[in-house]
């Protein structure tokens, strides 16, 4: 999940990767910056794509990301279970 906000001429994008071992969010960030004659329109079009993009990268990937991010569960957890 992406969240998106205007700051003066450009737009900091922030996708949550889900939680580390710790417990901690593990937040990655971008700001993207629309050309001068793009109309508003395309604005949010390539805000949307950005941002779903930005998801989807690989350098917005750490190994804390998961390929779905729907896993609640910590790998310290899941290495109790096993043992």
């Amino acid at each position: 999940m992406a969240t998106i906000k205007k700051r003066g001429d450009s737009y900091p994008i922030r996708v949550s990767c889900g939680y580390d071992s710790k417990g901690k969010q593990v937040i990655q960030s971008m700001t993207w910056k629309p050309e001068p004659k793009m109309t508003a329109k395309q604005i949010d079009k390539e805000l949307n794509r950005q941002s779903v993009n930005s998801a989807k990268s690989t350098t917005f990937r750490s190994t804390a990301c998961t390929v779905s991010g729907t896993c609640s569960h910590r790998f310290s957890s899941i290495r109790e279970w096993t043992s």
